[in-house]
């Protein structure tokens, strides 16, 4: 087995509201290995970003996290703000969701490039040769000249193209990549997705993606997370997922997809702030049981490392 590079343990989130704090995320456990790309799926809402953002501590300041985040032999969870700044971007760099709210709209691209790679290196040559390395990792090397346009004047293609390069400027070891092909045509998600594998491959780095688009989990993940109400209800290889699902819901969301006869989920997933002693699915499960109301399902392991919360 590859080498384990993040293990989460017991991981927990909450936010504090008006009246009372509300419990999103409880006791989660999850492994990244080294060199290999992990994508975690599931409907929107059920918690993904949420938990990518609170393992690199990037929640607002109403937010709480519990549990281990290790990173190496580095637990980030407890880490202080200026701790933590040292090892996003240089160590785990980050693609956000949004690129119009990731990058400065008043300054021009390539100098928001040359921002980041100044954190680590003055050498002005250095500087520009490793900004034309990233232009052509993120293939825009043909269109140098948008290095000196505004955001706002790059198609959504080329703004998230760039906003993977700032990710990749400091040369992270794990990227986290939260929906990267997220309101892209369909001939630009599959560009960026054999982006992303690429850069997973050929420079053996780690990629972590957050997506709810299962047909990219499949073409380019080597496992697969599925995230039902703030629990990981599956996890393994991803031709065990998509082969031998054995979750209700994972088996019901691969046959609403297309290929499979677009047969829609009945009901409504619970709200993250539901933290309840039963199975979460069960009100939407065609297959429950009394079983199912008295407790809360555990991970539990079906074949060699391929785990579902099920207790059928």
């Amino acid at each position: 087995m590859a080498e384990k590079i993040i293990d989460v343990k017991g991981f927990g989130v909450k936010f504090l509201g008006k009246h009372k704090e509300i419990e999103v995320i409880r006791n989660l456990d999850l492994q990244l290995y080294k060199e290999k790309i992990v994508a975690i799926i599931g409907e929107s809402g059920c918690g993904k970003s949420v938990l990518v953002e609170a393992m690199l501590k990037l929640l607002p300041d109403n937010a709480s996290i519990a549990g281990e985040v290790f990173y190496k032999s580095k637990n980030l969870a407890a880490m202080s703000p200026k701790q933590i700044e040292r090892i996003r971007g240089s160590h785990i760099g980050f693609v956000m969701q949004n690129p119009q709210e990731a990058m400065n709209g008043l300054v021009k691209v390539g100098k928001q490039l040359e921002n980041i790679i100044r954190l680590d290196h003055d050498d002005k040559a250095f500087i520009d040769k490793k900004i034309a390395e990233l232009i052509d990792d993120v293939e825009l090397s043909e269109h140098k000249h948008i290095l000196d346009l505004y955001p706002h004047e790059l198609s959504g293609g080329m703004q998230q193209r760039f906003l993977i390069a700032m990710g990749l400027a400091r040369d992270p070891e794990v990227l986290f990549a939260d929906e990267p092909t997220k309101g892209l045509d369909l001939v630009t998600r599959n560009q960026i997705a054999t982006l992303l594998y690429n850069y997973s491959k050929n420079k053996k780095k780690t990629l972590f993606f957050v997506t709810h688009d299962v047909h990219l989990a499949k073409r380019i993940a080597d496992r697969i997370i599925v995230m039902y109400s703030g629990q990981i209800i599956e996890d393994g290889d991803k031709e065990t997922i998509f082969n031998e699902p054995k979750h209700p819901y994972l088996q019901m969301l691969l046959k609403s997809l297309p290929e499979n006869g677009l047969v829609g989920i009945d009901g409504i997933p619970l709200p993250l702030s539901c933290q309840i002693d039963a199975c979460k699915f069960y009100d939407r499960c065609p297959k429950k049981s009394d079983l199912c109301k008295q407790k809360t399902p555990v991970l539990k392991e079906y074949s060699t490392d391929h785990w579902a919360r099920c207790v059928l």
